[in-house]
Formats: structure tokens, C-alpha cells, sequence
């Protein structure tokens, strides 16, 4: 039954989607000093803005995106044309719209009190003062090849709850049918990536086989508010999921900042928005003190896809194979044309 429901969700998706009035945004987008030289991920940010609410973001010259029903748009680069995000909309039509947010919104509520309860506060995190949880997997971090996250048995038996839930089956696969629309080739990557290292280690477990990435991580709020950050660990080429939900008023709060960009986007509670989360500077707005706001969020570590391309190896155990010596490790790094070949996989908007 939920596969069914799964399903469907795509083909509403594509219903919504060609029949929808597609339009592009276009900014200018230049993020290959953001890059390592590997090409698989990005540099911390040298300079955080300042965390800042509408009048100030307009004051700064802000373009305001407003939501529109029914209207998808596409983040595209003035010069090149590459198509580097997606506002993807809802997932769900206005007549069942309402009642699927109060349920996942019941979820996630549910999953936050059950937390508490059991002293699974998350730690801190940069990003803002709400609780956070992850599951599936990852690498990096000091990891010596992709293993699961550990967790707490409480926080493992709420993301299962979530990850088993039929609407968020549903959304994860409006997530992946919205990425492999605008983004073929890098969904194709990200979901050949995620299966080889899966084949290389059947321990490691995906949230949703609906989707191509290999992390979510649910910000339970209550209050989900980001300070500017980068996700730097990220795939530098990819593209993370971000839906919001709670209960707010977009108009007044919870846009998303995209701050590289000059970009202030409304963002409603079942929205989907899909970006480059490791190369753009992004926060969101204030929401009020009675409202409430989470996000599900699915993306992939860069290092996964270097660990894939080394043959299962991280760059250490690859440059020691190979004996390479320092000089040669630097040459080596120095020729690399993973970011050049990734933004080559990008589609451009014709």
C-alpha cells in the first residue's frame, strides 16, 4: 500500500509539473572558488553574514520570490544557463494539502515529545537552536570508509516511524521524481554512488528506496530556524532535498535566504526546495514565537562519492597504495577534473 502511494505521488508529480507554468530565476551563479580540490566538497565559509529578517534583507537589495500555486521555478545562471536548484512546490494538491501537513506535522510533534522524554536532546549545531536527528548514512569525519549513523535506540525508533510512514515515503519520492527532473545526471550519479557503496557494505541502509540520498536528517524544532551556514561536507555538485513544514505564515517568515545568490525565497509548510547546500550560503527568516516550523532534509557527504571513485579507499589509503610521493599526491590533486565534469553533468535551460 504505501509503495502504491509512493507511486503515485511521482505521477501526480509529473502531472503537476508538465501542466505547470515552469519558470526561471535567473541570478548570477559562480561557486567554483567555493570548491575543494578534490571537486567532492566545498570550504568552510571564511565570512558568516549576519543572521537578518525581511526589512533588512530588503534593505540589502534582496529579490523577493513569492510562492505561487501550481508555479515551479528554476535557479539558473544568467551566463551559463545551468540550472542549479529547483523550487519544486508542494508534493500534494490544495483539496488534501491541510490535512497531510497535520498529520506529518502530528509525526514529527510526537517523535520531538518522545525525544525529550527520553534526554535525547541533539547537540549543538551551528545551525540554530532546534533539536536535530539523522539517519541512514554517511562518510567522512573521520571515518575510514561510509558507515551508518549511531544513534540512541529512542532517537533509531522515531526516524523509523518517520521513514515508515507512508507520507513521508510519499515526499521522499516527490523529492527524488523533482531532483531527476531537472538534474538527471547528477541523480543518476548520487543513486549509482549510494548502490555501489551499499554493494560494497549491505550493513548500510538508505532512509527511503524511494530516494537516490543516502542521509535525512529531521530538524524537530519547534522552532526550525537556520543561521547562515554552509553545509560544506556535502557533495559539492549535488543537490539536498529541504522540505519545510509546521505551521507558519510564509509571507511573514521561514523563507529560505540563499545569501550568493540575492535570493529571499517564500517558503510554505509542504513546499520542496532543492539546492546546492554545500557551495551556497543559506539561513532562513524568523518565524513567530507561537508558531512552529521543522524540515526533512535528505543530501550525501562528498566524501562518499571520492571514497567510491578511489575504489572503496579514502584519499590517504589511495595515495599509500599507489605510493605516491608528496609532489605527486599535490599534481595529482591539482589535475583533478571532478568539480569540472560535475558541472558539466548540470542541464541548462533552454
Amino acid at each position: 500500500m504505501a509503495q502504491r502511494h509512493a507511486q503515485s505521488s511521482a505521477r501526480i508529480y509529473w502531472k503537476l509539473v508538465t501542466k505547470s507554468n515552469v519558470r526561471p530565476i535567473y541570478t548570477d551563479i559562480d561557486l567554483s572558488g567555493r570548491v575543494r580540490s578534490t571537486g567532492y566538497d566545498a570550504l568552510p565559509l571564511k565570512t558568516v553574514p549576519d543572521h537578518a529578517n525581511l526589512e533588512e534583507l530588503k534593505k540589502l537589495n534582496f529579490r523577493l520570490i513569492r510562492s505561487r500555486p501550481r508555479t515551479c521555478h528554476v535557479l539558473v545562471d544568467r551566463k551559463t544557463r545551468k540550472i542549479w536548484g529547483f523550487l519544486a512546490g508542494s508534493c500534494w494538491g490544495p483539496s488534501e494539502s491541510d490535512g497531510v501537513l497535520r498529520e506529518l506535522n502530528e509525526v514529527i510533534e510526537s517523535g520531538r515529545e518522545y525525544l525529550e522524554d527520553y534526554g535525547c536532546e541533539s547537540e549543538a549545531n551551528g545551525r540554530g537552536d532546534f533539536m536535530t536527528q539523522p539517519t541512514g548514512f554517511s562518510d567522512g569525519v573521520g571515518r575510514m570508509h561510509p558507515t551508518n549513523f549511531v544513534t540512541k535506540p529512542a532517537v533509531r525508533r522515531v526516524m523509523a516511524t518517520i521513514t515508515g510512514h507512508r507520507r513521508f515515503k510519499q515526499l521522499a519520492r516527490f523529492m527524488s521524481e523533482a531532483f531527476r527532473t531537472f538534474s538527471p545526471d547528477i541523480h543518476r550519479l548520487m543513486r549509482e554512488t549510494v548502490l555501489a557503496a551499499q554493494k560494497n557494505d549491505p550493513r548500510l541502509r538508505r532512509p527511503f528506496k524511494q530516494s537516490p540520498w543516502p542521509a535525512l536528517t529531521v530538524n524537530f524544532g519547534p522552532r526550525t530556524v537556520c543561521l547562515p551556514h554552509v553545509d560544506f561536507l556535502n557533495f559539492a555538485a549535488g543537490w539536498c532535498g529541504i522540505t519545510a513544514l509546521g505551521d507558519f505564515d510564509p509571507k511573514r517568515g521561514g523563507h529560505l535566504v540563499l545569501w550568493e545568490l540575492g535570493l529571499v525565497i517564500q517558503f510554505p509548510p509542504g513546499h520542496t526546495i532543492l539546492i546546492p547546500s554545500a557551495l551556497v550560503t543559506h539561513s532562513n527568516v524568523d518565524v513567530a514565537e507561537y508558531e512552529t516550523r521543522y524540515s526533512f532534509t535528505q543530501y550525501a557527504a562528498g566524501s562518499l562519492f571520492r571514497t567510491i571513485a578511489n575504489g572503496s579507499m579514502t584519499n590517504k589509503m589511495f595515495f599509500e597504495d599507489r605510493k605516491m610521493t608528496r609532489s605527486q599526491t599535490k599534481a595529482w590533486l591539482e589535475s583533478s577534473t571532478t568539480w569540472e565534469d560535475s558541472v558539466d553533468m548540470l542541464r541548462c535551460w533552454v
